[in-house]
């Protein structure tokens, strides 16, 4: 099985309150957050050795930082107290054929003290039907969960707070997974995670066979 790591691309909007934006919180802050994400990932995120990596860009594709200001009411404030603020980096670990990688950092506005953000996932079952692993002979099963630093074509949506990820298993696309997760009180909580595991040459929506494995029915 070719299963790779998820991680992740931005897009680019702007919001209100209780909304997102992007921001630019300043060369020293960037390179604090690179230091502090280089240190705690490793070889993981060596950035493919490159120390002008751009901000914001507006191409999601590009190798690049992001870096949005985040206005959110947590679940125990009451009416009258004002939206809270935190800072998301998005930040560029590496690059291969056909998946960028990124990391994510939450920074607390009081402190400016950086927190490495994490990811569930399910560890899936998969029962092939062939040697090729063209189909399986049962759906994928849900045989635990782990969690990642890393996301893999990911983007950022500021309207619903919501890091997705399209994980491609090889570069003709036609084996892959989603996942996307939910800003809720300082953390991302898993919301969805659908997979293709089959390597069957199908790329195109009417001829692909998905599993949303996430949530279970």
């Amino acid at each position: 099985m070719h299963i790779l790591s998820l991680a992740g691309i931005a897009v680019v909007f702007s919001m209100h309150t209780a909304g997102a934006q992007p921001m630019d919180p300043g060369q020293n802050q960037l390179r604090a957050a690179e230091r502090f994400v280089q240190a705690a990932l490793g070889e993981d995120c060596d950035m493919n050795s490159r120390t002008d990596i751009p901000l914001n860009s507006a191409e999601p594709e590009d190798v690049s930082h992001f870096v949005y200001d985040i206005r959110y009411r947590a679940s125990y404030q009451s009416t009258g107290e004002p939206d809270k603020q935190v800072a998301l980096f998005q930040m560029f670990c590496g690059m291969g054929a056909y998946n960028l990688q990124h990391a994510f950092l939450l920074r607390d506005p009081e402190t400016s003290r950086f927190r490495l953000l994490s990811f569930a996932r399910p560890k899936l079952g998969l029962d092939y039907a062939d040697d090729e692993q063209t189909k399986l002979k049962t759906p994928p099963r849900i045989d635990g969960y782990s969690a990642n630093h890393l996301l893999v074509n990911a983007t950022f949506d500021p309207v619903s707070k919501t890091i997705s990820s399209h994980g491609f298993w090889r570069g003709l696309g036609d084996a892959w997974d989603r996942g996307a997760w939910i800003f809720s009180d300082l953390d991302f909580v898993l919301s969805r995670y659908e997979v293709d595991p089959t390597f069957d040459g199908g790329t195109q929506p009417d001829n692909q066979k998905s599993y949303v494995v996430y949530p279970t029915r």
